[in-house]
């Protein structure tokens, strides 16, 4: 067996690197989604004094996940 044998061939990693930029570009809008409905909810939470703590609540939530996912974007590198 020859240690070039397991090496990854042209083929197989023109398919790899559309991959990297398929999750890229969903964490790009699902961080700029969420972010925005966490900016809206949180203003309107401010302006509207009757729903403020589930506006609030909601503007909280959607905050950390824009936290999980910008943590997502270490985790899944870039090769630039």
């Amino acid at each position: 067996m020859h240690p070039d044998d397991d090496a990854p061939t042209a083929s197989t990693q023109a398919g790899n690197g559309r991959e990297p930029q398929r999750i890229r570009r969903w964490q790009v809008l699902s961080i700029s989604v969420i972010g925005a409905v966490a900016v809206i909810t949180f203003i309107l939470s401010l302006l509207i004094a009757d729903a403020a703590g589930a506006l609030r609540t909601i503007a909280y939530v959607a905050a950390g996940i824009c936290a999980v996912i910008g943590v997502s974007f270490a985790l899944t590198g870039s090769r630039r």
